[in-house]
């Protein structure tokens, strides 16, 4: 049994139970040393802390000292028990006679032979009460108030440490299995790019990881409404693609929803997802991307389970984790995808522009058009331009062949809509269309994209993909089908051209086996000409040999024979207008070969052409040239332009009479010079027969112009080089499309960069965060040559105290000041990392113990020199290294001895780490109250003598100075209008001033090193009387320290100004001292201060000064 003989011993002992307490976070072992030490300061024969139950509203037997023991584990209801009163109370119960005890149940005390007893409330923080302590003698014993306020301070310390205790297990607990599942859906999502895949890993992590039945992934897809299963875990697989959707779902709305029978809305939803009558409870969570809920996370249990807030946090914070694997999978994918169709319309626009037939061009169109698209089927409707109907040239085998030979109006169906609005059209439900075909709906189409086929602003017909089955459309989709369209309608406009320009040779050649032209033969000898075929006797009008007069009387075949314009030797070609018979006059190309046999002429044959008709022929090709979309151009042999058509000037924005006779470099953009040069250089030298190429042309606007070109040289009959001719396409729009895609792939790939930054960077400190830590460690594990590795952890001093002091807006500015240090001796390729709330780590690879050592020296000097420089940011960091060099093989063997080597250098610095705290929480007095600093400094020098003049030992000297600097530290959570006000404070105003004692106790507390003064704090502003605040502590059961405190800080306010009155001389200041001693102050202090302590401070404060 210990004996407290007077209030100092009790605060003594009571401060030694408390530093006993701090040191204990195993919460059984707390409750245990607070009954040992009850046991040593109380009388009683039996000893129980009994437990409030929350979940089942009862109290239980937790632990205890004598007989009762054997009742340990014994539960008994709150409502009606001395327990429940005492706690509702917030007092104790005494129980003088438990025979005569009517007011309360008292279980099972009786059966252990007590006859008297006392329940203590066990108060914690915030008016909590975890349980109660039960004092019981086996005789009639009413323990005094003294005995009773020792019990009541052994109780509520004892419920604080073990609320702390408890707080630091869950804790602890909650990290290590946050990080254990973060841990495994990082290492197993990581290195997933397939959507599908990423989601079924991430659900048989999270099912296993809450040991739970039932689970499914679903995602939203771009309606915002509706949900498809990618996913599932305990479901049958054929749920995997179920499609829902419910614009109601909380989901949506960012917030997780907790599944009982009955109890939800997921149990009354009209399109659910999953068969919930299949299970008995659940917790559906939203997948959130940036700040969009891109799909779901839906947990069950075959049986009923009541998830708890740390579960649902979990299993949130898990569906965000693995919303940054599905979103970059689904990127990887997309990308891919858009990858693989840009290369397939590569592959479209190449076979389409080889392809001329218009019969194998068309189908070609559909089939790629729909393996690009993803469509079952689909057409394409081509608008004749004189009659305005449509026709299907063109139907996939899936449609009725029947479909191919009906015409429509230009206005009827998704295609007409399509050629009249010259836009794409999306139906998505084909049978509800109102210009719906009937013999397509007959065919089973249930949803259409149809895109106009342009060529410039006219509509030449429609390209139409059609589904068997509804489907939604995607911009990418609609995309393209539009650039294959616009490759397809060229093709098949060029196919056209080719077609038509076919059937005119046709013409052309049966025209030049059938026309009216023939061979004959003139006989000078004779006078006359003899045809030799039908078409010459047609056209000279006879079958016989023939007379200039025979043909009309009037000698007009004469120029047929006449000698002079013959050559002796060489063929002579010339233009014969020839006056038929009946008086028409028809033109005709006469070539005449002389027959050559032994050096001698033997013979003329002439060839005689009736050319009336081709020359109108060649009048409607000029026109048709004229015309052509395209530039056609001729060169002559210096490169001045010789012909171009004039809608191909027009293109250039020069009248057709500027640019014949410019030299063709004066329309090349200036960057295209050398290139335009060189082609011209190589068709000069023959080094190139035929140029394809592109160039940019200047129209007259100064605007440069996309063009192809082709481009081939002319020649002589003698291989002379007569010049270059060749179409020129502008492909203006076709650049523009390829350069728009190049930026959007660019802009992928850098989106991609930045997620991985995201995903690896702290965003407070922009060091690297615990996952690219862990990551680090397992490449550098399986990398033998970088080894030696050397680690150096490091920990951030009193931050705690920071947070819960001054904010955590002061905690965040101290974390980045550390990550500022961190950086200094390090290279920006190290890696730095924050692993923890205060935790860093930094990870040298090919570096030794030495090395790792010096640069732990580097990071404490860059940390005075930070101190330094600002002295309102102080920073107090613990480090400790070690390396493989010192003969670890395990990197997570380094980890944990550098973090063992931080633990002790931190222990080593405990003094330093307390000036760092008192400096930290001073420079924060000081800018809330300018008053505090010099205030602070004279308490402590005069408290120095007091504590010396009323013999305190060595340890409670240091605990008084600590006090004199930092009992208002409170004040830093008191309001500036009511700190500086310059009047009297208000009622409530004194109030919220008082609080400053509370705060200030909070404060210290949270400090081990300054949990010993924590009381001192509170109690500082006690009155000899009990008037004060806030206990009303009176005479010796106010700690000594604050009675001292109490004398030097009222001498101190009252010899200097205060901003509500000014200084008071000394002698008024002691009389006031004397006036108040026996009320506000311990008498016996006031004399000692005013006798022995004053003269001694006076005399050193003046050879200070």
């Amino acid at each position: 049994m210990v004996s407290i003989r007077n209030e100092s011993m009790l605060q003594k002992y009571l401060l030694h139970f408390s530093e006993q307490l701090l040191a204990t976070l195993d919460p059984q072992k707390v409750l245990n040393l607070g009954l040992r030490h009850l046991a040593q300061l109380l009388p009683a024969d039996n000893l129980v802390i009994s437990l409030f139950k929350p979940d089942e509203d009862c109290m239980e037997f937790t632990t205890g000292l004598g007989n009762i023991q054997s009742l340990i584990g014994y539960r008994y209801p709150l409502s009606g028990s001395g327990s429940g009163y005492a706690a509702q109370m917030r007092q104790p119960v005494i129980i003088p006679d438990l025979d005569q005890e009517k007011r309360f149940f008292m279980p099972n005390l009786k059966s252990l032979g007590t006859v008297s007893a006392v329940i203590t409330p066990m108060l914690s923080g915030e008016g909590r009460v975890p349980g109660t302590v039960i004092a019981a003698w086996n005789r009639k014993y009413i323990p005094g108030k003294r005995k009773l306020r020792i019990l009541s301070l052994i109780a509520n310390q004892t419920a604080i440490a073990w609320e702390r205790a408890q707080l630091h297990a869950q804790t602890r607990s909650t990290l290590q299995n946050e990080q254990t599942l973060l841990f495994r859906l990082s290492k197993s999502l990581l290195p997933q790019q397939d959507i599908i895949e990423a989601a079924g890993r991430a659900l048989g992590i999270i099912v296993d990881h809450f040991s739970l039945d039932r689970g499914a992934v679903a995602m939203l897809d771009h309606t915002g409404s509706r949900f498809t299963v990618l996913a599932v875990h305990g479901w049958d697989a054929e749920t995997i693609g179920r499609t829902a959707c419910n614009k109601s779902c909380p989901v949506l709305q960012k917030k997780p929803v907790i599944w009982f029978p009955n109890n939800s809305p997921c149990a009354q939803c009209p399109n659910p997802l999953l068969d919930l009558h299949k299970v008995a409870s659940g917790v559906t969570v939203p997948i959130i991307t940036g700040d969009r809920v891109t799909g779901m996370l839906a947990v069950h249990n075959n049986n009923v389970r009541r998830f708890s807030d740390e579960e649902i946090r979990l299993l949130s914070l898990a569906a965000n984790h693995t919303s940054i694997a599905l979103e970059r999978a689904r990127l990887h994918g997309e990308t891919q995808d858009h990858l693989f169709r840009q290369q397939q319309l590569n592959k479209v626009a190449s076979r389409i522009a080889q392809q001329r037939n218009l019969d194998e061009l068309l189908p070609e169109v559909v089939v790629l058009a729909q393996s690009l698209v993803r469509t079952d089927s689909g057409l394409i409707a081509i608008l004749d331009e004189q009659t305005g109907r449509l026709s299907c040239p063109y139907l996939s085998s899936s449609y009725p062949k029947t479909l191919s030979e009906v015409e429509f109006n230009a206005d009827t169906g998704v295609t007409g809509r399509t050629i009249t609005e010259g836009k794409p059209v999306v139906i998505e439900d084909y049978p509800s269309f109102p210009q719906a075909i009937p013999d397509f709906i007959e065919a089973g189409v249930k949803s259409v994209l149809s895109v106009p086929l342009k060529i410039g602003e006219r509509t030449i017909g429609a390209l139409a993909l059609t589904n068997f089955k509804p489907r939604k459309f995607t911009g990418i989709d609609v995309e393209l089908a539009v650039n294959v369209a616009d490759q397809a309608a060229v093709a098949i406009e060029n196919a056209r051209l080719v077609s038509a320009l076919s059937r005119s040779e046709n013409i052309y050649r049966t025209l030049v086996e059938n026309a009216p032209f023939g061979v004959y033969k003139p006989l000078f000898e004779h006078n006359i000409v003899f045809p030799l075929n039908n078409e010459a006797r047609t056209l000279f009008g006879s079958d016989k040999a023939l007379k200039p007069q025979t043909v009309t009387g009037r000698g007009e075949i004469k120029p047929f024979l006449d000698p002079s314009s013959y050559g002796d030797m060489e063929p002579v070609q010339r233009k014969i207008n020839l006056v038929r018979a009946d008086g028409s006059i028809r033109t005709v190309l006469d070539h005449r070969i002389p027959v050559i046999h032994n050096d001698q002429l033997v013979e003329y044959i002439g060839f005689a052409l009736d050319i009336t008709d081709h020359q109108l022929i060649e009048e409607d090709y000029r026109e048709f040239v004229k015309n052509l979309p395209d530039i056609v151009f001729r060169l002559d042999e210096q490169g001045r332009i010789a012909f171009a058509n004039p809608a191909g000037s027009k293109m250039l924005g020069y009248p057709l009479n500027e640019v014949i006779g410019r030299h063709f470099l004066h329309v090349v953009d200036e960057t295209y010079l050398p290139a335009a040069r060189k082609i011209w250089q190589n068709l000069f030298t023959g080094r190139e027969e035929i140029v394809r190429t592109e160039l940019k042309l200047k129209h007259k606007n100064g605007i440069a112009l996309d063009f192809e070109v082709f481009a081939r040289a002319r020649y002589g009959p003698g291989q002379d080089f007569l010049g270059i001719e060749g179409v020129a396409r502008d492909i203006t729009e076709r650049k523009k499309a390829e350069e728009q895609q190049r930026r959007q792939h660019e802009e992928l790939k850098t989106l991609h960069r930045k997620l991985r930054d995201l995903s690896i960077r702290d965003k407070l400190t922009g060091l690297y965060n615990r996952l690219y830590f862990d990551e680090t460690l397992q490449n550098l594990e399986a990398a033998p040559h970088s080894r030696p590795i050397s680690i150096i952890m490091a920990d951030l001093d009193n931050l705690k105290i920071i947070n819960d002091s001054l904010g955590h807006a002061k905690g965040d500015e101290l974390l980045q000041a550390a990550a500022r240090v961190l950086r200094k001796p390090f290279r920006k390729n190290d890696i730095i990392a924050r692993i923890g709330g205060d935790e860093f780590a930094v990870v040298l690879p090919r570096a030794s113990t030495a090395v790792a050592e010096g640069k732990c020296e580097e990071i404490l000097e860059a940390v005075k020199a930070h101190n330094a420089e600002h002295p309102d940011l102080h920073i107090s960091l613990s480090v400790g290294c070690s390396s493989t060099a010192s003969g670890l093989s395990s990197i997570q063997d380094v980890l944990k001895e550098a973090d063992a080597a931080m633990y002790r250098h931190k222990m080593a610095r405990k003094p330093e780490m307390r000036q760092s705290i008192v400096k930290s929480l001073q420079v924060a007095l000081n800018e809330r109250d300018h008053l505090t600093g010099a205030h602070g400094e004279r308490l402590v020098l005069a408290a120095t003598i007091f504590g010396q003049a009323v013999g305190l030992s060595a340890n409670d000297l240091e605990h008084l100075e600590l006090l004199t600097l930092l009992h208002d530290i409170g004040k830093i959570a008191v309001p500036g209008d009511i700190l500086f006000k310059a009047g009297p404070l208000t009622e409530s105003e004194r109030k919220e001033m008082q609080r400053h004692c509370e705060a200030g106790y909070h404060i210290a507390l949270a400090s081990p090193e300054l949990a010993p003064i924590a009381d001192l704090i509170l109690h500082h502003h006690e009155r000899w009387d009990g008037s004060g605040y806030p206990a009303g502590l009176a005479g010796e059961d106010i700690p000594l320290a604050c009675r001292v405190l109490a004398i030097l800080d009222a001498y101190d306010a009252m010899i200097n100004d205060r901003p509500y009155r000014k200084a008071m001389p000394s002698s008024q200041a002691v009389a006031e001292l004397h006036r108040s001693a026996g009320t506000q102050f311990d008498p016996d202090l006031v004399t000692i201060f005013t006798s022995q302590v004053l003269p001694q401070v006076e005399a050193m404060l003046s050879r200070k000064e």
